[in-house]
């Protein structure tokens, strides 16, 4: 069954456009449903009639407001833009945090007539339009001598499951653009960039203890003029005087002067000092140093920090088994020769005496001996899938619970995902997947599923070679190309760092460190070639809709029928009127059974053109229907 809230929501933007959208007569099509003229607002914009605001670019002049309703599921959104031209706004790919896959409305203002268009994108290209229903409800629409604001409503839950973005609780990925004309078109360089933004519900801020402690881990190192560098150094944690501790946040510390050349670097645990005493100075190396194979952190381009949950913790203590000092290992990309750089890039890390309930530790999946063999050139999708085996997990001392996921590719990687099967072969979900793979904008994703004893995980990467004329290698260069998909978990397995494919086609399986092989098939058991298919944004969907399985046409006509008995029906609807301190809604002249009823909005009113329809108090007027409209789904 439909979720209330999902039909409440719908119901809602329903007559929203019912009552304050242009005639149909004076729009066609698309405009129909998007565009409405100035004379039909229901106010002037106010700031102050929104619960938040934020600006995306001071410089450019890019300003957002918005009031979430949770009750109704609906978000109201402001843009506000130093434009005579278009404005663009989107719902980045969770996973992507980029332009291809983006949720994207595209707003302006053309003779006094504001439009909206509900538009999606799959590359850097042309946002489309989206095929099934315009979701976006255009309340205002103002245009000053160099300034355009554009007001918003839609859905918080995806209704056109194809091309449309939820917009959960907790932190978003968006992205902004706009151009001088109303004429659609490439906005350069400069005038979009991507952000993430909390719209409600609670971020996921940095922890703090305490009794916290941090330590900056830092380069100090002169660059070489070439375009591939590995730099390796070791450094002493404070095991002896600090432990026994825990280790909860680990984050990216990247030097400004140097950022353009830092593309990705690995974090690794070691435990013997005499096998790191060539290693505490910075050293040009891109292997794995011997006794530093447990990875603990990792970041590419666009990362975050890794943030432990509460009921775990990285070890810090004066143990084998536990963090004493740890290898830092960053690729410098330099492909103009760029001279003369000093690095001083690194990490934070942040522990407590306040030990948890767990150790916590991560697994490298995939191709991690980077032995999968050269990416034809000129192909659209060149895929390989890698197992951890189930004989591999079937090893482990107990299950585990996976916390973050993090895909890596690099400059061609297109998709990548992770699928989880029992000791039966039954599909238990993905790990994670990313559709539309950013190299740029890489990160750890938040992730909560538990693999136990005997499970399998087959890790999927692939890849766009059609700009490439020759092979592409797996290896360390930027150019070159990598597959590895890592687990953060509790509790730690230890001696447990690696599970995919071999460097020795005899022995095709790493189980535990790279040099622990097993003779098992990878992939153990292939999955359906079918996922490599993308399934958001697909040119030509069965329309997918969150709200109804009906035809958009039918179920408005429903809606609105449904709407006319609900309030001939109810004597008692004037108790719906909103409060002063009501979240900001629209409000419009009522007639019940035929009495006039009118009240004062708290924060806006507007009469609807829509003959012998009159309504007031929407947004109570829905949470009291959702009920009567599960009847007829």
């Amino acid at each position: 069954m439909v979720s209330p809230s999902t039909i409440v929501a719908t119901l809602y933007l329903t007559l929203l456009a019912f009552c304050c959208f242009a005639p149909p007569s004076t729009t066609t099509g698309v405009e129909a449903v998007a565009a409405v003229p100035i004379s039909c607002n229901y106010t002037s914009f106010s700031s102050g009639a929104y619960e938040h605001n934020t600006t995306l670019s001071a410089s450019k002049g890019y300003n957002i407001y918005w009031t979430v309703d949770q009750l109704v599921g609906v978000i109201y959104l402001a843009l506000e833009v130093k434009t005579k031209g278009w404005i663009g706004f989107g719902i980045a790919d969770p996973n992507g945090r980029s332009m291809p896959g983006a949720d994207v409305v595209i707003a302006k203002v053309v003779n006094g007539v504001g439009s909206a268009e509900d538009r999606h994108t799959t590359g850097f290209t042309m946002p489309i339009m989206d095929s099934c229903g315009q979701d976006w409800v255009i309340l205002n629409a103002e245009e000053t001598q160099d300034t355009t604001i554009i007001e918003l409503a839609r859905n918080l839950t995806a209704t056109d499951l194809i091309h449309d973005r939820s917009i959960p609780p907790g932190r978003v990925n968006i992205l902004w653009a706009f151009g001088t004309s109303d004429t659609l078109g490439y906005h350069g360089n400069q005038n979009r960039a991507y952000t993430s933004i909390v719209f409600y519900g609670e971020d996921a801020a940095l922890p703090i203890e305490d009794d916290q402690k941090s330590i900056e881990l830092l380069m100090n190192v002169s660059l070489p003029t070439q375009m591939t560098t590995y730099i390796t150094m070791a450094f002493e944690l404070p095991y002896k005087t600090e432990g026994p501790a825990h280790i909860f946040l680990i984050e990216p510390i990247i030097d400004p002067g140097s950022a353009h050349l830092v593309h990705h670097f690995f974090a690794y645990a070691c435990s013997n000092r005499t096998l790191l005493e060539p290693w505490f100075t910075p050293t040009q190396y891109a292997g794995i140093v011997p006794g530093c194979d447990l990875l603990v952190y990792g970041w590419g381009l666009g990362g975050n920090a890794l943030i432990l949950p509460k009921e775990a913790g990285i070890p810090l203590k004066d143990s084998p088994d536990a963090v004493r000092f740890l290898m830092l290992q960053i690729h410098y990309n330099n492909p103009t020769l760029i001279s003369g750089v000093t690095d001083h890039s690194g990490v934070r890390i942040s522990y407590t005496k306040h030990l948890r309930q767990y150790d916590a530790s991560m697994i490298i999946l995939g191709d991690s001996a980077l032995s999968a063999g050269p990416i034809p050139p000129g192909l659209s999708n060149y895929y390989k899938e890698f197992s951890c085996p189930s004989q591999c997990t079937a090893k482990w001392p107990h299950d585990i619970t996976v916390f973050g996921d993090w895909l890596h590719m690099h400059m061609i990687g297109n998709m990548g995902w992770g699928t989880r099967w029992d000791a039966n072969n039954t599909f238990l979900g993905y790990t994670t997947r990313a559709e539309y793979f950013a190299f740029d904008k890489q990160q750890i994703a938040d992730v909560n599923f538990k693999i136990k004893r005997g499970d399998r995980i087959n890790s999927h990467c692939v890849w766009d070679s059609r700009g490439r004329s020759s092979a592409t290698q797996m290896g360390e260069d930027s150019n070159e190309e990598m597959c590895f998909e890592v687990l953060f978990y509790y509790p730690a397995i230890p001696k447990f760092n690696f599970c995919g494919l071999s460097y020795m086609p005899q022995v095709p399986t790493i189980c535990g460190s790279i040099r622990d092989l097993m003779p098992v098939a990878n992939p153990q058991r292939p999955d359906n070639l079918a996922n490599v298919n993308k399934t958001w944004g697909a040119p030509t969907p069965p329309c997918s809709t969150g709200a109804s399985s009906r035809n958009n046409n039918n179920f408005e006509e429903e809606v609105v029928k449904r709407v006319e008995i609900n309030i001939a029906a109810d004597d008692d609807i004037t108790t719906f009127v909103p409060s002063a301190t009501a979240t900001p809604i629209i409000i419009i002249d009522a007639k019940v059974d035929e009495e006039e009823v009118t009240r004062v909005p708290p924060v806006a009113a507007v009469s609807s053109g829509a003959a012998g329809m009159t309504l007031f108090g929407v947004r109570s007027l829905f949470a009291m229907m959702a009920l009567s409209y599960v009847i007829i789904m």
